[in-house]
């Protein structure tokens, strides 16, 4: 998490794509059980990254959130956008 905050603080379009998740999660949220907010950002926001499972979770379940594809890298999970397994 504090390598995702670092690069957070110099890194505009990286902190306009978390805001774009977070925004696309809460319509989704709110869809299904609006609540209400207390104002704090799911997941930390844009400028602070708090709870990474969180973001973990919502890129595995409706992705893109480039803070939880970056956690996912850094564990090792592959990248399923492109056939991980080849023909028999």
């Amino acid at each position: 998490m504090a390598r995702l905050n670092d690069d957070l603080a110099h890194d505009d379009p990286r902190r306009t794509r978390i805001a774009e998740a977070i925004h696309r999660y809460r319509i989704r949220r709110d869809a299904r059980a609006a609540i209400e907010d207390s104002g704090a950002p799911p997941g930390g926001g844009a400028d602070r990254i708090k709870c990474l499972h969180a973001h973990v979770a919502h890129e595995l379940a409706c992705p893109p959130n480039p803070a939880g594809a970056t956690a996912l890298a850094a564990a090792g999970w592959p990248d399923c956008r492109t056939s991980c397994v080849g023909p028999a």
